[in-house]
Parts: C-alpha cells; structure tokens; sequence
C-alpha cells in the first residue's frame, strides 16, 4: 500500500497549486485577449462579427482546460482523502 508521507502530500499540494494557478493565467488571458477583439472587432465594423470565431474556438479549449482541471483536483484529493483515513484508522 503507498502511504502519504508528508514529502508525497507537499508535492501533490505543490502540483495543486500549480493546476489553479494554470488555469487562473488562461481564464486571465481570455478574457483580456478576447476582450480586445471584441472591442477591437466592434470599432472597427459597429458589430461583433469575427472576433466570435477566436471567442468561440478559445472558448472550447479553456472548458476542457476548466473539466480536466476539476476532474485533476477532485480525483487527487479524494485519494489522498482516502489513503489518509485508512492510516488514520489503523493507528
């Protein structure tokens, strides 16, 4: 059985918080990059009409960013949950 040890549960909270900080940049970045164009796409042309394509396309990939994300974190967590229960109990 693999134990927790303080060292493997510091990485696994380093990994964490490196996951949020990732996924923090990319929220970041599409909203200022995409809020240009479409500020951008509307001086130019009074509607928003090809900044939609990079919103939308970018927009696909920040969710799966989002899910995998969730899915890393839940799925981390409750196995180090888990793993820590079971020594709790045998001590």
């Amino acid at each position: 059985m693999d134990t927790y040890d303080e060292s493997k549960l510091r990485k696994l909270a380093e990994r964490r918080v490196k996951e949020k900080r990732e996924l923090t940049s990319h929220i970041i970045a599409y909203v200022c990059v995409n809020g240009f164009l479409l500020a951008l796409n509307y001086i130019i042309q009074s509607e928003i009409s090809w900044a939609l394509f990079p919103l939308l396309g970018w927009g696909i990939g920040l969710v799966i960013h989002i899910l995998t994300t969730i899915k890393f974190l839940m799925d981390k967590g409750d196995k180090v949950e888990r793993e820590m229960e079971k020594l709790r109990r045998r001590k």
